[in-house]
């Protein structure tokens, strides 16, 4: 069995894994470092809802459709990870993410370049540390 410090990295290597199978269309792979019955909420910088999954399904399917055609770059710094129980984490990640679009009518931006921070809950199920809580909170969001 791991140490707690041995997890972080796992977990961290994970986050990592999450931001480049994004951002290069791996999907397959991203969506296992999801738990099945994972909730992802992402707020506006006002604090509103931009979005909330109605189960982790429609939210694989939705950022395939909404990023088929876009350019993306996601980034996450300085991690803040702490355990629950030896088998969840909840962690803490300043992120920066960068869009470009292909202009649609659904879509007329250019791109978006914004930054938050994403608050997540980690647990080890069947050996596996995946996210069973994403939530992404924008502090600002640059749209051209």
């Amino acid at each position: 069995m791991p140490n707690e410090l041995e997890v972080k990295e796992i977990i961290r290597d994970r986050k990592a894994k999450y931001c480049r199978y994004l951002d290069t269309k791996q999907y397959d792979k991203w969506e296992k470092l999801f738990s099945a019955d994972a909730k992802v909420t992402f707020y506006k910088p006002d604090g509103t809802v931009m979005m909330a999954s109605d189960g982790v399904e429609k939210f694989f399917e939705g950022t395939r459709h909404f990023f088929a055609t876009t350019v993306t770059v996601h980034q996450t710094h300085n991690s803040e990870i702490e355990f629950k129980s030896d088998a969840e984490a909840s962690a803490i990640w300043a992120m920066e993410d960068w869009h470009r679009y292909t202009p649609t009518p659904e879509h007329p931006a250019k791109s978006m370049h914004g930054y938050g921070h994403y608050y997540e809950t980690w647990k080890r199920v069947d050996g596996e540390w995946v996210i069973a809580n994403l939530e992404l909170h924008r502090l600002l969001v640059d749209v051209e």
